[in-house]
């Protein structure tokens, strides 16, 4: 089955992802907007933070698995730093005043989880031996059957982001990452061998270009 198209029950969580956005763990949600607070911070040294009802006042940041509770009450004096709670995380340095929700694994795009999330690291989602992912977005990921070349050979292995890349035997024809009869398509003819290779994008799991070469004549 070609990928070039979002499957129907799939499209609205792909519109949705599209329209709200994910965070880099890969969980739906509302995310702290931060450039406007990098841009104050930047006036302090690296690791901190400015104070958000005085600026003169320079708090250090939170270290990662930690979130902000209360801010420094003068300079020299530590912040309030407290531990993310079960099912949350902060993977950096930061002043946040919650710890971000942990990602889970859609099981509706195949997904399987690789690590579970801790305070200081968020889920890691991957695909089952055999699989790869075709990404639909940036951020959002299903997994897919690698192709088995039949009819044909291997000519690049499945990879973790990437399907197999076949090359079909002579009379066979590469539709769908697929080695088809040259009898079932238009472009063989007689006297014709036909050649193919799966062109892998951004936008399609497998787009196809045909090469056709001419028989070597019989001597």
């Amino acid at each position: 089955m070609g990928l070039s198209t979002v499957p129907d029950l799939l499209l609205p969580l792909v519109l949705l992802e599209l329209l709200v956005g994910i965070h880099p763990s890969g969980v739906i949600g509302l995310v702290p907007h931060l450039r406007d607070r990098e841009k104050r911070d930047s006036v302090c040294p690296q690791g901190k933070y400015i104070h958000p009802q005085n600026n003169s006042i320079c708090c250090t940041k939170c270290h990662k698995g930690t979130y902000l509770y209360n801010d420094c009450p003068g300079p020299g004096q530590d912040t309030d730093c407290r531990e993310c709670e079960g099912g949350s995380f902060t993977a950096s340095e930061n002043h946040l005043r919650h710890c971000l929700s942990c990602s889970k694994c859609r099981k509706e795009m195949g997904q399987v989880e690789i690590s579970s999330c801790t305070v200081d690291r968020d889920t890691v989602c991957g695909c089952r031996k055999n699989q790869y992912r075709h990404y639909w977005s940036e951020n959002l990921f299903q997994c897919f059957n690698c192709s088995l070349c039949l009819n044909g050979t291997v000519h690049l292995s499945c990879q973790e982001k990437q399907n197999t890349v076949c090359t079909c035997h002579a009379g066979f024809f590469l539709r769908e990452n697929e080695c088809v009869s040259c009898s079932k398509v238009l472009l063989c003819r007689p006297g014709w061998n036909a050649v193919a290779r799966s062109r892998l994008t951004a936008t399609s799991a497998s787009q196809v270009q045909a090469i056709l070469l001419p028989q070597p004549p019989e001597y």
